[in-house]
């Protein structure tokens, strides 16, 4: 069995007043991605421990 992780760091961004309110990634094409979720098999880690500010510093380490 193969395995891919992808790690979405920083991709659900902000909203954008160019893009009426929506964020990028809800604007973007994203055929597929939009495979994968629903092809594939997908899961949640949580990688910020309780207590802790989630970011890039703490999540992807």
């Amino acid at each position: 069995m193969k395995y891919i992780i992808v790690i979405a760091d920083g991709m659900a961004d902000e909203p954008l007043k160019q893009l009426n309110g929506q964020t990028p990634v809800v604007e973007a094409n994203t055929p597929n991605m939009d495979f994968i979720a629903k092809n594939g098999y997908t899961g949640y880690a949580k990688n910020v421990p309780d207590g802790m500010t989630p970011g890039s510093d703490v999540a992807n380490t």
